[in-house]
């Protein structure tokens, strides 16, 4: 274990995001400094008040524990924390554990998860918040999943307002012109390719900058754990 959590003192003050952090760790044309927005202790900040907010009201805030730790101990302690990750990761000193990979029932369908360590899973939060921020500006406008700062309520109102402006347009129902087609994806996420040749990698490296940070690939392309000891590596299908 890299980080001491005995020596952590108690903080549990709010917190207070800077106005700039979106801008931190960004180069002059825009692109991300991968390596600068990694020693960001207000990334690590955020990933855990995440944490925090999501298991506030249930006993995983007590359960979920890394080295007889608990989530609830490194939430009082998130300043401490922060600063010891995002200087252990920074230096390029911090090693991701393997993983587990688990099924679950989500709304009445299976699941497959990656579970890891909490602070594997606070690295994996903040990598995957600078990717976001260095690919947004390469998405449509049109995209609305997975995407901070974007209400599922917007494309709904969008749509309403459309079938509202065609039904002005034209009163007669027959003549409109009008239709839905409901569709979904399949497995989405399970089935982007990240293997070596996959088109991910060149799309990141855009925003990144070549080669991508070994980090990137290693939280994309997680190790997990097998029932017999073995550690595999996907080659298809994000971890989620």
């Amino acid at each position: 274990m890299l980080i001491d959590f005995e020596s952590l003192q108690s903080r549990n003050r709010p917190l207070a995001w800077p106005s700039s952090r979106r801008r931190r760790g960004a180069h002059a044309d825009g692109r991300i400094d991968f390596a600068a927005a990694l020693a960001d202790r207000h990334r690590y900040e955020r990933q855990i008040e995440r944490l925090h907010q999501r298991y506030i009201l249930t006993s995983r805030l007590y359960e979920l524990r890394q080295d007889d730790v608990s989530l609830a101990s490194i939430v009082i302690n998130r300043g401490k924390v922060a600063r010891l990750l995002a200087k252990e990761v920074a230096s390029g000193r911090y090693q991701l554990e393997p993983g587990e990979l688990r099924t679950i029932r989500a709304r009445h369908k299976l699941r497959e998860v990656f579970a890891c360590r909490l602070t594997d899973l606070i690295v994996h939060g903040v990598v995957a918040d600078i990717v976001q921020e260095a690919v947004e500006s390469r998405l449509s406008s049109r995209v609305f999943s997975y995407r901070k700062g974007v209400a599922w309520l917007s494309p709904v109102s969008d749509f309403a307002a459309y079938v509202r402006a065609a039904r002005r347009a034209e009163p007669d129902v027959r003549r409109r012109g009008v239709y839905v087609l409901r569709r979904d994806v399949d497995s989405y996420t399970d089935s982007i390719p990240i293997d070596r040749d996959s088109p991910l990698w060149p799309m990141l490296e855009e925003g990144l900058g070549a080669p991508l940070h070994p980090l990137v690939r290693d939280v994309i392309r997680v190790e997990m754990k097998i029932p017999g000891g073995g550690i595999v590596c996907r080659i298809k299908g994000l971890p989620m």
